[in-house]
């Protein structure tokens, strides 16, 4: 069995064990307001990037950009060639202010 790898939006290589659970888990983070910063995988414990600390990004556009990654995957798996899915991943704005 080939082993399935994504790189994430910090360019972190993550290792995809089961595409379709990792699909199903990746959808529910897509609307999350949390932020963070940038991280580097470093024994499998995330660190934030040094100098990065300011650059924060939502949990959700995160998680968007590895769920269009992840479904990339599976039409390659399912068809054996990768076709495009998914539009471009769009920046998510989150206003806390009312």
């Amino acid at each position: 069995m080939t082993t399935l790898f994504i790189e994430d939006l910090f360019g972190n290589q993550i290792e995809v064990t089961d595409l379709d659970k990792a699909i199903e888990q990746t959808r529910h983070d897509c609307t999350s307001p949390f932020r963070r910063a940038p991280f580097k995988i470093v024994k499998g414990n995330s660190e934030i990037i040094k100098g990065r600390e300011h650059e924060l990004t939502t949990v959700g556009a995160y998680a968007k950009d590895a769920l269009d990654k992840l479904y990339l995957l599976k039409e390659k798996r399912d068809t054996g060639k990768a076709q495009t899915l998914c539009s471009p991943p769009k920046e998510i704005h989150v206003n806390f202010s009312n």
